[in-house]
């Protein structure tokens, strides 16, 4: 699948790194070791579900203010709580 943004780097070649000084220190020994390179990465995947609530939410929230009348919105609050302090 490849790698994906976010994805974090947790070994190359079975020797764990946690700084980036580790990384290139070790990168550079595989380099030198050949290919192939090992490399375990930690990605946070996102279940389906969440992803299809972020999307049903936004898609709520642009047709709440896409249906809005702000001055109308601003009328009802002044009427509800007077108007702002000068």
């Amino acid at each position: 699948q490849g790698w994906v943004v976010g994805d974090r780097i947790m070994e190359i070649n079975g020797h764990r790194v946690s700084v980036f000084d580790e990384f290139l220190d070790r990168f550079l020994l595989a380099q030198e070791e050949g290919f192939p390179i090992d490399f375990a990465v930690l990605r946070r995947e996102v279940a389906d579900d969440e992803g299809d609530g972020l999307v049903a939410a936004g898609v709520a929230l642009e047709g709440f203010f896409g249906a809005l009348d702000l001055s109308e919105l601003a009328e009802q609050l002044q009427e509800k709580f007077g108007s702002p302090p000068d």
